[in-house]
């Protein structure tokens, strides 16, 4: 997919994630924390305005190919900051003999909570009670495929400064660095634990191109296996109207897979897009 420039605002933002947190009930806080995976900030434009390149995602976390954005009020003024970040695995983790099951990815539209803790023994921020599913890259190819298995937890999936990634959340540069001082300022202010959720950056720069009479009626979320939301019920609602007996659980695992391969082919993918989207509902 083609690289899109996008003019990002609070408000923006903010909208996009409440309409993905309105549908799912259990969510008692507004999620204001987000790694766009596939994106980079190129400049500031106000306070509250972020000019961002979002692209397909990367297949390793080699480089900081995500963006880890914050939205919040300071001095009564909405902000919304960013810093490079990366939420894959490095490729020198993932090819090691010993990753035999594959390297941890972590999914997408999926909620995240995450409370003050420590890595390696320096202050960083650790899953709550540890991320409880997470993908294997069993065919080693740095992204979320067909053949790849979820695992589940808990595992310590931690937010960090650091130069690559083995699964976690690794925030550009070092503990004494700017981006991370930035990070843990935003983080560290709150008491208790916190959403994040990682969105592909695509789908942004598709939703940031449209008006509002599309976003409300053709944008479509690029979950993949691994994700657990409503939008996933939604998916194996779809497949179930095909006649495929299937568990409308909100998770995309083995089963939702090998149901989506029996509609549209054994070669069916493991993340949603357009125009498969389009095809299941029969437009």
């Amino acid at each position: 997919m083609a690289a899109e420039r996008i003019r990002l605002s609070f408000s923006s933002l903010n909208y996009f994630m409440s309409r993905l947190t309105l549908l799912m009930p259990d969510v008692e806080e507004f999620v204001s924390f987000v790694v766009l995976r596939g994106a980079r900030l190129l400049e500031r434009d106000s306070p509250e305005t972020l000019m961002v390149e979002t692209f397909a995602d990367p297949p390793y976390g080699d480089n900081h190919n995500d963006l880890f954005l914050m939205s919040y009020i300071e001095d009564n003024c909405p902000r919304l900051d960013g810093v490079a970040c990366t939420s894959h695995p490095a490729r020198s983790y993932t090819m090691r003999p010993s990753k035999k099951a594959g390297a941890a990815i972590l999914p997408l539209y999926t909620l995240l909570n995450y409370v003050r803790g420590k890595h390696k023994g320096r202050p960083a921020f650790n899953a709550l009670n540890g991320i409880n599913l997470v993908v294997r890259d069993f065919d080693k190819s740095g992204d979320i495929s067909a053949v790849d298995k979820l695992d589940k937890g808990p595992f310590g999936v931690n937010i960090h400064p650091g130069n690559v990634s083995a699964g976690c959340v690794v925030i550009s540069g070092g503990w004494h660095g700017d981006n991370w001082k930035q990070v843990s300022r935003w983080l560290e202010a709150r008491q208790d634990s916190f959403p994040l959720m990682i969105i592909p950056g695509a789908d942004m720069g598709v939703w940031e191109n449209m008006n509002f009479i599309e976003q409300e009626t053709i944008w479509r979320p690029g979950i993949a296996l691994g994700s657990r939301h409503p939008w996933v019920t939604e998916l194996q609602q779809l497949i179930y109207r095909q006649g495929v007996d299937i568990t409308r659980d909100g998770v995309w695992g083995a089963e939702t897979q090998k149901a989506l391969e029996k509609v549209v082919g054994a070669n069916a993918p493991a993340r949603m897009g357009y125009e498969l989207w389009r095809q299941l509902e029969g437009n």
